[in-house]
């Protein structure tokens, strides 16, 4: 049955048309970030417990995301780019979970760290991020550079689905080893083909953030569950359109356009193995 039949829609079913891939050796690039990521996970849970406080952090396998949504990242970055996910998705948590009166002191410290600054020896979660943009930053070009700290500062700021999805569109050019951002600026069918995956992005995370199905809102969850599958019908006419016009020749762009396809159903793929919420 079609999804976009009137029979009641599944949000646990919602599926992609979108092939899913994984980056080769993702089992040793995981084992390989959790290893990276334990001594700093240690620091930053601390306390009585803190030696097996990382092993249930790293069972979400936030590295794992990374290669199946960029399942074609280049070989010398399969290390820092899915590194990257772990401090990441630990600095939006630290804010989440902040008191009032000390949000606006965690998040200027992580801007700060954004910015070049130091982290504090008493910030663990702002150290492992400062190491971890230390790997990965040198690799990106200036503009991708310029446009994935200036992403995550937002993702800082608001907290939203959105931001983090247009974030993780930036991540696909430093995955590919490309720079994108004069075309992003200039060309509006492009521009159009990146924005729909944002939108999927955040749709999926808007979701998964739904309470568990017994007390799931439904009629919600089956607005959000049928937008997703209509997101992705109208990102797959936009690519064709992007592909098969004159931006179609530029090799960059060719690469580009389907690893945001990836992105889409790895995302997606990912948090239904999750069972979306949760």
């Amino acid at each position: 049955m079609s999804q976009h039949a009137d029979a009641p829609f599944r949000p646990d079913r919602v599926t992609s048309r979108l092939p899913v891939a994984r980056r080769a050796g993702s089992s040793g690039i995981e084992r390989d970030c959790n290893r990276w990521a334990r001594p700093h996970l240690i620091s930053y849970f601390g306390g009585p417990g803190a030696e097996r406080a990382p092993h249930g952090y790293l069972r979400r396998r936030k590295p794992l995301w990374a290669c199946v949504c960029y399942p074609h990242m280049l070989a010398d970055r399969t290390f820092a780019l899915p590194n990257l996910m772990i401090p990441c998705s630990i600095a939006e948590e630290v804010l989440a979970r902040s008191a009032p009166e000390a949000h606006a002191v965690l998040r200027d410290r992580f801007l700060a760290v954004l910015a070049g600054a130091e982290a504090r020896p008493g910030f663990p979660a702002g150290r492992m991020l400062q190491a971890a943009l230390a790997l990965a930053v040198p690799q990106m070009a200036t503009g991708v550079a310029e446009r994935a700290l200036g992403a995550f500062r937002v993702v800082l700021a608001r907290r939203t689905p959105r931001a983090f999805a247009l974030w993780a569109t930036v991540q696909t050019e430093y995955a590919l080893g490309i720079d994108l951002s004069g075309e992003l600026a200039t060309e509006p069918a492009l521009r159009h083909a990146r924005d729909l995956a944002v939108d999927h992005l955040a749709l999926v995370g808007e979701l998964r953030a739904l309470p568990a199905p017994r007390t799931r809102d439904a009629r919600t969850a089956d607005r959000l569950g049928r937008a997703v599958v209509d997101t992705e019908d109208r990102f797959t006419e936009s690519c064709g359109e992007v592909l098969c016009g004159p931006l179609g020749s530029h090799p960059g762009i060719r690469r580009y356009v389907p690893e945001l396809g990836h992105l889409i159903s790895g995302n997606l793929h990912f948090h239904r193995l999750a069972g979306l919420h949760g």
